[in-house]
């Protein structure tokens, strides 16, 4: 078994991987002295369902057998398709464990192409940005770890004064957080168009947001609304916990406690609101930006004039190993 073609798996009842071979360490990229003592969520992709794994263990337990097709994850984050056959065994006295055989059958080329051209369809489907407008201007830029991103952002005039917004962060990478985020953004539009009072909003969206996303998964977000009338901007947060206010005394550093949503279902969210004038600029962005700023900064490293420029060459700095999302707001 330590040296069949076909990758082997035993593990215990709770999921514990107890052995591995040669094979599933060349498949799956996991060394033997990793994946011995974690969980088989290690490889979980985040494709299937959760009516996908009630039906994978009912039928286990009727019929004592499983196989079929099945999306994995390998240690670098890519996805591959599996024929996975998977057995019961039992040891009189040792309880129950789980002997796993699969052979990969993913077209790899297929699905680089495939993710790719998701992304492509992800990035139409954002605002474009405002540069035409009076009073206010907005210019966003956005990258993902993979092809594709967990992060989203969108905005609307409810009139002509008043634009409503927000940005957001699923949990995780890839094509998991990107469908899951998609869910998101119809649950944030749908909702923000009915209800201006963002606090409840969110408290709406909190408690509604939980069935659509992956088991211990959450969601960061700020809405917002830019009020040109009463010249404020209103905003609250669900775990994006730090934005920038630029005005004429210079950069300062806004910071929120506030919970994520889809951690509890019973959560009141707070409106605050920052007075603006002309020539204010705002910076929200998503941990994956955040995390890249040195802790005390004097002014903001990406202008909108020329933000494609200047977020090429911000990033050229680092090792990008998350979701990257920046929205510039200008008063004008």
């Amino acid at each position: 078994m330590e040296y069949a073609h076909d990758p082997m798996v035993v593990a215990n009842a709770e999921g514990i991987i107890l052995w591995v071979n040669r094979a599933f360490t060349e498949v799956t990229g996991y060394p033997q002295e990793f994946a011995v003592g974690n969980s088989t969520r290690i490889l979980k992709s985040g494709v299937q369902g959760l009516d996908f794994y009630e039906a994978f263990w009912n039928s286990l337990i009727v019929t004592g057998h499983w196989s079929g097709e099945i999306w994995n994850r390998r240690s670098d984050g890519s996805l591959y398709r599996e024929w996975l056959e998977i057995y019961p065994l039992n040891f009189k006295g040792q309880g129950r464990y789980y002997f796993t055989v699969f052979q990969e059958i993913t077209n790899e080329r297929d699905i680089t192409l495939d993710i790719q051209m998701a992304g492509k369809l992800q990035r139409s489907l954002a605002p474009k940005p405002i540069l035409d407008n009076n009073d206010v201007r907005i210019q966003t830029a956005q990258r993902g770890m993979y092809s594709v991103t967990g992060d989203l952002y969108d905005y609307l005039w409810l009139n002509d004064r008043v634009l409503i917004g927000f940005i957001a962060d699923v949990m995780g990478h890839g094509m998991s957080a990107a469908m899951q985020a998609g869910t998101v953004r119809v649950l944030f539009k749908e909702t923000l168009q009915q209800m201006t009072a963002l606090g409840d909003a969110l408290k709406v969206l909190n408690k509604s947001i939980g069935h659509y996303l992956a088991n211990d998964t959450f969601a960061a977000a700020l809405c917002f609304i830019v009020d040109l009338e009463s010249h404020e901007f209103r905003y609250a947060s669900a775990g994006i916990h730090t934005f920038y206010h630029q005005d004429g005394l210079g950069l300062h550093k806004i910071q929120v406690d506030s919970l994520y949503l889809g951690v509890a279902e019973d959560v009141e969210f707070n409106e605050y609101r920052l007075r603006l004038h002309r020539g204010d600029r705002l910076y929200l962005m998503t941990d994956g930006f955040y995390d890249l700023l040195p802790s005390t900064i004097q002014s903001f490293p990406v202008g909108l004039e020329t933000i494609d420029k200047d977020i090429e060459r911000f990033l050229g700095q680092f090792l990008i190993q998350d979701d990257i999302t920046l929205m510039n707001i200008e008063v004008l």
